[in-house]
């Protein structure tokens, strides 16, 4: 299994207790083939760098196969970049790999196993050579296991040397060929490098890539943020020296801290509160005292506007080989930020839509939220859509914190309402208000009363101008009021009357106050001969006939008239008699 699936492993026993012995648990870099090379090569006179391989026939499952080419000299297996690096925490394990060899012709002289660092090259030769069928080697990794500085009758390396090669391994190369002259060809199964330490900010992969043994921070609702999950995994069976937690590259400077609140006695912190926090072993502290601390490390920004951007927090641990493992948390420290001040904004009806934050105040956060929202969708009120009221400018993290608010009253003058036209019976008042009539600060109506209310009784377009609270509104309306007659219309025809110039009864007319739509007024003697007819209503009869003055007498009179009644035609006939008196 790869390192990662043995952090998962690991994280399973660490979960359920940390009394028991660690060496019983074993991580470990390794290759099973049992998907392909794993990068693994052969160099020396193999037929071709890159390795076979069969997904079955090893020991069990996948494994690689090299042909010798035979051109002279021993190929040998060239392990791939995950086996190299910093090795130190092997020191002490063992080398484990399975292999087989189709002939066999031992040449003592050359090295089964071979580490490299640099210059220095340590070498070691196994007690018995491979054979068709599989053969597993155990090799120890430490210095008086039998192992030769540069080549198989150098001196042995002091436990100095060998931790040193296995804190910078360059090269790690297992012997392929064991025949001399001739054609060969040899294979390779379960290559494991163990190694007794684990260091992971992020076990599971909850929040990180999967195998990533970096964290990914997804919560700034506290203001501060972890630099490692709450399932981090450190485990070493060798003594660390210290761990060193460093913010890399603060954007906002001092703004930027570390924070520890507690860490076991076994520890020594310096840098609290700084921008590199340094835990140091104070004698007797083990692993799950630096893990206990890391879990509490906080990044904190106090800075109010800080930069938006991923910050990154390196996490480093030392041991006897020096920095044997690192991680790194990527804290998305993207603030929320400002949401303005408290306010309000007052609108005319007829405005164009304008963005509300524009009245929130400087340097707010541009990607904040209204509740409740606008018509938009956006940040634009448009006040024929949206209506007034109290509207609530919310900023949040990535995260879905609220972390700022800002209440903004927005307000809207709108014109008055007079109200639809309207009929006004004759001899009837109506009264002419503005609604609502608080809303404003000033009227001013075509009449020439300044006040919210006027009572009219004549027909005629009236028009009120106002002016609304903040005085930047200015709104007119206007009704068009008409007369109408609500009852019939009383007509009054005398009986009688005196045609002698005297000014007094001296025409025949009736009396009225109506509206006529039509009239018609025919007046008959005795013999029926028609002796006057008028379609005014303010004409009268003088007596007279073809300019003659009439003896006295009694007269027929037929009054044919259409009035208004509620808007609508009345049709009436009278009709009576009169006497003319000389």
């Amino acid at each position: 299994m790869a390192l990662c699936s043995c952090l998962r492993n690991l994280k399973s026993f660490v979960n359920m207790t940390l009394v028991l012995v660690l060496p019983a648990i074993i991580c470990a870099q390794e290759s099973r083939f049992d998907t392909g090379d794993e990068g693994w090569r052969a160099t020396g006179d193999p037929l071709s760098a890159v390795p076979a391989w069969f997904p079955t026939g090893g020991n069990p499952g996948g494994w690689v196969r090299t042909i010798d080419a035979s051109t002279g000299g021993t190929w040998q297996w060239v392990a791939p970049a995950q086996f190299l690096g910093n090795k130190c925490t092997a020191y002490g394990n063992f080398l484990r790999f399975d292999l087989t060899a189709s002939e066999v012709n031992n040449n003592p002289t050359r090295p089964d196993v071979t580490l490299v660092s640099g210059n220095i090259q340590l070498v070691f030769n196994t007690p018995s050579d491979p054979g068709p069928n599989w053969t597993h080697y155990d090799v120890p990794l430490r210095e008086n296991a039998g192992w030769r500085m540069g080549n198989l009758n150098g001196a042995a390396p002091s436990q100095a040397q060998f931790r040193a090669v296995l804190s910078n391994l360059t090269a790690l190369r297992i012997r392929g060929e064991y025949l001399s002259l001739g054609d060969d060809e040899g294979g390779l199964d379960n290559v494991i490098l163990e190694s007794i330490f684990a260091f992971d900010l992020d076990a599971n992969d909850s929040t990180t890539p999967t195998g990533s043994v970096d964290f990914q921070s997804d919560s700034l609702c506290s203001g501060e943020s972890p630099v490692a999950d709450t399932d981090l995994l450190l485990l070493a069976e060798t003594r660390i020296d210290s761990l060193v937690v460093e913010i890399l590259n603060p954007l906002d400077g001092p703004a930027e801290s570390l924070r520890l609140p507690a860490w076991p006695p076994a520890l020594t912190v310096a840098g609290n509160g700084s921008q590199r926090l340094v835990l140091r072993n104070a004698g007797m502290a083990v692993a799950t005292d630096f893990q206990a601390a890391l879990l509490l490390v906080r990044y904190r920004n106090t800075l109010q506007n800080a930069t938006r951007a991923v910050r990154i927090v390196d996490n480093r641990v030392y041991t006897f080989c020096g920095e044997t493992a690192r991680a790194r948390a990527f804290v998305p420290w993207f603030p929320a930020g400002f949401a303005g001040t408290d306010g309000s904004v007052n609108f005319c009806a007829y405005d164009a839509a304008q963005d509300l934050r524009d009245f929130l105040g400087p340097d707010i956060s541009s990607d904040g939220r209204w509740s409740p929202p606008l018509v938009s969708g956006n940040s634009s009120f448009f006040p024929e859509n949206d209506t007034a009221g109290n509207y609530l400018y919310i900023v949040e993290s990535p995260a879905g914190c609220v972390s700022d608010t800002a209440s903004l009253r927005v307000q809207v003058a709108y014109p008055p309402e007079l109200g639809p036209d309207a009929l006004l019976c004759r001899d009837s008042t109506l009264l002419l208000a503005v609604q609502p009539a608080g809303a404003y600060i000033a009227w001013r109506w075509n009449t020439g009363p300044n006040r919210p209310e006027i009572t009219v009784s004549g027909a005629g377009t009236y028009v009120v101008t106002v002016t609304a609270q903040d005085g930047n509104c200015v709104f007119s309306d206007s009704v068009r009021v008409d007369l109408i007659t609500c009852s019939e219309c009383p007509v009054y025809v005398p009986n009688v009357f005196s045609p002698n110039d005297d000014g007094r009864n001296d025409r025949f007319q009736p009396f009225h106050h109506c509206v006529f739509r039509q009239y018609r007024l025919n007046i008959f003697d005795r013999w029926g001969n028609q002796v006057f007819a008028s379609k005014s209503p303010e004409a009268g009869w003088d007596g007279r006939f073809r300019g003659k003055e009439l003896p006295p007498g009694v007269f027929v009179w037929i009054l044919e008239m259409e009035t208004e009644f509620f808007g609508e035609g009345l049709k009436r006939r009278l009709f009576g008699n009169v006497t003319l008196v000389r």
